[in-house]
């Protein structure tokens, strides 16, 4: 991905701006706890505050393990500071594990800020996020499903 700057590489997360679609794009690998997303969510948000975007793409492809214990409080927190952070979209490239999926569905069930698509791949994200508009507000809370 030409022109893409990272901007924070950990155990635990990558994180990168990209310039050409103004968006973050957020890579977990690795076995988390609620320690390391708090830790890792705060990479993002450094990274928000000097590379401002309404859209990110948070790309779960390479977790291991269940990492859905911090989900409940840990991840919904996260969304809302997203949110507060002026972000609008986010693209969630699921984990291969199927409760993952399942439970990432029940978070974002009844959360308005910030819109959230569930994808099985990068590649959908990214078209996904690509057609969100910026010069609108989301019509919509529920969650885009591909």
């Amino acid at each position: 991905m030409e022109g893409i700057q990272c901007l924070v590489d950990t155990p635990f997360i990558t994180v990168s701006h990209d310039p050409a679609n103004n968006w973050l794009y957020a890579q977990w690998h690795g076995l988390h706890n609620e320690e390391s997303v708090r830790v890792s969510a705060e990479h993002i948000f450094a990274c928000l505050t000097a590379y401002p975007c309404l859209k990110m793409l948070s790309d779960h492809s390479l977790l291991v393990g269940n990492w859905q214990p911090a989900i409940p409080s840990v991840v919904q927190q996260n969304f809302a500071r997203l949110a507060a952070h002026g972000v609008r979209y986010v693209g969630w490239v699921h984990s291969f594990e199927y409760s993952d999926l399942i439970a990432m569905e029940r978070v974002v069930r009844n959360m308005a800020q910030p819109l959230v698509g569930l994808f099985d791949e990068v590649v959908s994200a990214s078209d996904w996020l690509l057609h969100c508009p910026i010069d609108l507000p989301p019509l919509s809370s529920d969650v885009a499903r591909r």
